[in-house]
């Protein structure tokens, strides 16, 4: 079976070819009026504020909040991992007391008199802590503050890659209505010359009042299509610029359909080979493999609540009044501080169990969403053959919808075709162009998702 290389659009001052490829064939042209042609005439309208693709997907990428949103969370995990890290370190305090008592205590020792209490104490110390055998758990947490910061930014990638995708999407759609809208309006042109044909006709008395009310009916459906196109174009933009963040004073404009020869920028890959390339590329596989390690620094970390807690210290005190009977004005200590919750009723043993269940869960997330992008490569890939076999039965009934309409209209000139088959004729002409432009468009959504399925993290078009 020949496979369809390559599918585009020409235009050719009021022409319109449909290029198609069968293998080593010679390339077939079929002529087409002007409903698509003044579609392609629009590419000679640039505009100062016109947006390419690859602008407005840079454009969304400054100015995405949910970009901005992740960058701030990434800013916070990146200082909680430093935060992690200093706790390693000595740990320095320092603490002052102000006492008042009723009243000063004195004994009298011969002729002195000595001070045993005064009514106003002042102390304060300085102490200094290093964690020892602590070490250990404290160089856990911080490699698992650095794990959750891979993950977030691997979350970061992965929004970036969603938003530059979904734009090029509603890019494309923007296009296609921007297209279709056309197609109406020019549907209205020639609904509107057909009336005034009808008009002629039926003042010769070659028509019936009844046929010439189906022609004026036909051009009053096609206004009402035209004002669905028009707004189907209008939100389209809307929401592009919305997405895209555009703030500029001027109305900003796209580029115009006008799709490219080749239909697939690449051969498609075989299902094995999408999926390995799926599994390798894919920032959610990725992010799931970040979440087992995760999990796994969480286990090796419940096994620190058996081990004792050991501290080294140092510590300065000082009275900074007149120190009491026996004492004095500084003191010094260093030494190590050591405690042992060596039972607590067994929590430690479900709190390690509670951390081996989190691995298994991680990793069963993991197949999961392996099992998710083969299923989702498999779909995509059938929807995309679909769709580019559709761009030649597009084609065909392109080419069949303008032979009858041709037809009917020399039947309707010589008084030999009825109003109603010119209607219908002209109807399935205008639906065969939306066809065509839909098909056109489907296949270079599909290929975005495509590309998106294989990991890519920006549109390759």
């Amino acid at each position: 079976m020949s496979r369809v290389q390559h599918v585009g659009l020409r235009n050719e001052c009021t022409m319109v070819q449909i290029v198609a490829r069968y293998g080593d064939d010679k390339v077939s042209k079929t002529p087409l009026k002007n409903i698509v042609g003044m579609v392609l005439l629009l590419a000679s309208q640039i505009q100062a504020t016109q947006l390419s693709m690859s602008e407005a997907i840079d454009m969304a990428l400054k100015n995405a909040l949910s970009i901005k949103s992740f960058e701030a969370d990434l800013s916070a995990q990146q200082n909680k991992q430093i935060s992690a890290w200093l706790d390693l370190g000595p740990r320095l305090s320092a603490t002052f007391n102000e006492t008042r008592f009723d009243d000063k205590q004195t004994a009298q020792m011969g002729p002195s008199e000595m001070v045993i209490r005064e009514d106003l104490a002042r102390t304060g110390s300085l102490k200094l802590i290093q964690p020892i055998t602590g070490l250990f758990a404290l160089a856990q947490k911080a490699r698992l503050e650095g794990k959750q910061r891979d993950i977030k930014e691997s979350g970061l990638k992965l929004t970036t890659a969603q938003v530059a995708f979904k734009v090029a999407e509603l890019y494309l759609t923007a296009q296609k209505n921007e297209a279709l809208w056309k197609i109406s309006k020019a549907s209205i042109e020639a609904a509107d010359a057909q009336a005034k044909e009808g008009a002629s006709l039926l003042n010769a008395g070659r028509i019936t009042r009844g046929d010439f009310l189906k022609i004026e009916l036909s051009a009053t459906q096609a206004r009402v299509t035209e004002a669905k196109a028009r707004a189907a174009n209008e939100v389209a933009y809307f929401i592009l610029q919305e997405t895209i963040g555009y703030k500029g004073e001027e109305a900003f404009s796209i580029m115009p359909f006008v799709p490219s020869e080749t239909v697939l920028p690449y051969a498609m890959p075989s299902l094995e080979d999408g999926f390995a390339q799926s599994v390798s590329n894919r920032l959610e596989v990725k992010q799931a493999q970040l979440v087992e390690d995760v999990a796994s620094l969480g286990s090796q970390a419940s096994l620190v609540s058996f081990l004792p807690s050991v501290n080294f210290f140092a510590q300065i005190d000082r009275n900074f009044g007149t120190p009491s009977f026996g004492g004095s004005k500084e003191t010094k200590m260093i030494g190590l501080q050591a405690s042992w919750d060596f039972f607590n009723s067994g929590a430690h043993f479900f709190l390690i169990r509670e951390s081996e269940r989190q691995l298994a869960k991680a990793r069963y997330q993991g197949d999961i969403i392996k099992q998710q992008v083969r299923i989702e490569l498999m779909q995509t890939t059938a929807v995309l053959n679909a769709a580019v076999e559709g761009i030649e039965l597009a084609k065909k009934a392109m080419e069949q919808a303008q032979e009858a309409f041709r037809i009917e209209k020399v039947k309707f000139a010589l008084g030999r075709g009825t109003a109603t088959e010119l209607v219908l004729a002209q109807t399935s002409f205008t639906a065969a162009n939306t066809g065509l432009i839909n098909a056109l468009t489907d296949v270079k959504i599909q290929t975005l998702k495509l590309q998106q399925t294989l990991g890519k993290t920006r549109p390759e078009f």
